[in-house]
């Protein structure tokens, strides 16, 4: 059922009056800019492990705080509403303990969804300390994008908007992180959003993003909503993992769908470098949303590891109902 403001219909009308003025102004698409990473009060910092663990990350497509089934909009619903959505994924993310989450369609204080910023606000309630975002779109009624949460400091971290190749505006933020116990290894932490019609399109901004990483040449981690599968010969997934010699895990498993309407669909990935390994990997069957959320333990393999890491057996993924 639709939840409505009592005030909807005149914030409506006052929206159109807003200007871009009112907001600060973007990086030019196709350029790098630095991300404000925001360190919250009142959250205490996980101090620096001294014993070496897997890393733990999580991707998901928050929606805006919609459910965005049938393509419902947070426009139509209350702050309040939106505020008892996000409580509930901040209590999955306490639960599941992710080191490290990758946000899409993720708002910073926007007058269609509830005028608060919904990463920080979802940063406080699931105790992460670091929460940075990155604005794709902005204009007198949207701010969004894609964002990362942190339990470890988030360094050199940027801010990155697709160029305008479509009428969708898409792009990626990216922190490096130090790993866990290992104070020598830092990896780059991608959270991205792609096109969600044109292959084409999608193939141009996995090379930008291609071109940022082979700069920084760190291992990398790249979760996020791709809006693409991998099964088509020329899938822009498999001519980006080539470039990047990167790995997904089961790449041809279509069991593990993450996206839910109109049909079911692995539309949400996780990749990593060869010089890691995944240890466990899984597909949580959460309807906060119509993306499932996916979630990875990371080790580091034998060309980044400078000691022997506790073994982990690999765990089967989550178990979902049948597309």
């Amino acid at each position: 059922m639709l939840q409505t403001s009592p005030h909807w219909l005149l914030s409506l009308l006052l929206g159109g009056f807003l200007t871009l003025a009112t907001t600060p102004p973007r990086a030019e698409a196709g350029t790098p800019s630095p991300l404000q990473v925001r360190r919250l009060k009142n959250i205490k910092v996980s101090p620096p492990l001294a014993t070496y663990k897997p890393l733990r990350v999580l991707s998901f497509n928050v929606a805006h705080g919609s459910n965005n089934i049938m393509g419902v909009v947070p426009i139509f619903t209350s702050a309040s509403t939106i505020k008892k959505r996000l409580d509930a994924i901040a209590q999955f993310f306490r639960t599941v303990k992710a080191d490290v989450v990758g946000l899409q369609e993720a708002d910073g204080p926007s007058w269609w969804s509830g005028r608060f910023h919904h990463v920080n606000y979802l940063a406080r309630a699931a105790r992460y300390p670091f929460a940075g975002l990155g604005i794709h779109v902005q204009s007198s009624s949207k701010r969004y994008g894609t964002a990362l949460l942190s339990r470890w400091p988030l360094k050199k971290s940027i801010s990155y908007r697709f160029k305008p190749l479509s009428s969708f505006k898409k792009g990626f933020v990216l922190g490096q992180v130090q790993w866990p116990g290992k104070p020598h290894v830092w990896v780059d932490i991608v959270s991205l959003h792609l096109d969600p019609q044109q292959k084409t399109v999608q193939t141009h901004q996995l090379n930008e993003l291609v071109k940022v990483l082979k700069k920084r040449k760190n291992p990398v981690i790249v979760m996020g909503d791709f809006n693409t599968t991998w099964y088509t010969k020329k899938s822009p997934l498999k001519i980006f993992a080539k470039a990047m010699n990167l790995k997904a895990y089961q790449p041809a498993n279509k069991q593990l769908y993450t996206h839910r309407f109109p049909r079911a669909k692995r539309i949400d990935w996780i990749f990593i470098s060869q010089g890691l390994r995944f240890v466990t990997y899984s597909v949580i069957p959460k309807e906060f949303t119509d993306h499932y959320p996916v979630m990875a333990d990371i080790a580091l393999g034998k060309q980044l590891r400078t000691s022997q890491p506790t073994s982990q057996p690999a765990s089967r993924p989550s178990s979902l109902p049948k597309p």
